[in-house]
């Protein structure tokens, strides 16, 4: 899944999507080279990435650069491969072990005392830590307070497009979306699955304007192709027929996440 998604999201250019991949070196069974020895910075290049390499994690100012620089590239997503170390400061360090079992109470005191913590405190969190991060609640109830007052004036100018941004978040249909559905009454008569299903889906189409979603490389075949709709692309978001390609995976993957999300209602064909 994750291979065809990052084709699909290198194809149509998503800029706003940030990878930061751990690179710990380290498996359950072993070193990663047991098994590994594909260079993931070239394979996520050839997919048409933006890639940068921060060699060692716990240079806080070079990972906060690297995100800095992902953001602002807006034409490629961005893969920030990270090398840290699986099981840092403790007696296990770099060993598969730590991967997937729980240190030793002993473990885990020389690992706080490594670290500088308090080695006779569970779940310590520093104070300066706890202020630092209790700063988001306030920095997130602003940046809400803004977008609503920013909706607020966009429903002064564009009210039945508000209303109907609103009625997509709530998952609500519009009136009268099954009216003009087909009904295949002559038994006499043969209707391929997919040719009734294509029918069907282009009628809710033009009733149900967020409505989108696309084939595996299939899309004339199995009759999903939106007529008039447009074809979604990084220079035509407003496209509602998704070109998935050869990526079944990805695409199941990605419908699930869209509605998931919600505010659009998203099909997949195979």
């Amino acid at each position: 899944i994750s291979s065809e998604a990052a084709a699909l999201a290198g194809r149509l250019k998503l800029g706003k999507l940030i990878y930061l991949y751990d690179d710990n070196h380290i498996t359950i069974d072993g070193p990663t080279d047991i098994t590994w020895n594909e260079d993931i910075e070239l394979r996520f290049k050839a997919h048409g990435w933006h890639v940068i390499t921060v060699p060692d994690g716990e240079d806080l100012d070079a990972i906060y650069g690297a995100i800095k620089a992902a953001q602002d590239e807006k034409e490629k997503p961005s893969l920030i491969r990270v090398r840290t170390h699986i099981g840092w400061h403790s007696p296990k360090q770099d060993d598969p072990a730590v991967h997937g079992a729980p240190l030793s109470e002993e473990e885990a005191r020389k690992t706080k005392r490594a670290l500088g913590f308090p080695e006779d405190k569970n779940f310590y969190i520093p104070e300066e830590a706890l202020n630092h991060f209790r700063k988001a609640i306030d920095r997130g109830a602003e940046i809400e307070r803004q977008w609503r007052d920013m909706f607020e004036e966009y429903r002064k100018s564009y009210p039945e497009l508000a209303e109907q941004f609103e009625r997509f978040v709530k998952g609500e249909l519009p009136e009268g979306w099954e009216e003009d559905l087909p009904v295949y009454t002559d038994t006499t008569k043969k209707v391929a699955t997919r040719s009734a299903s294509g029918e069907t889906l282009n009628v809710l189409a033009d009733k149900i304007p967020n409505l989108i979603g696309g084939s595996a490389d299939l899309a004339h075949s199995n009759k999903v192709f939106l007529k008039g709709k447009g074809e979604f692309y990084c220079d035509t978001p407003s496209g509602r027929n998704i070109h998935f390609g050869i990526r079944e995976h990805a695409m199941g993957a990605a419908v699930n996440g869209m509605a998931l999300h919600g505010g659009i209602i998203p099909f997949g064909a195979t």
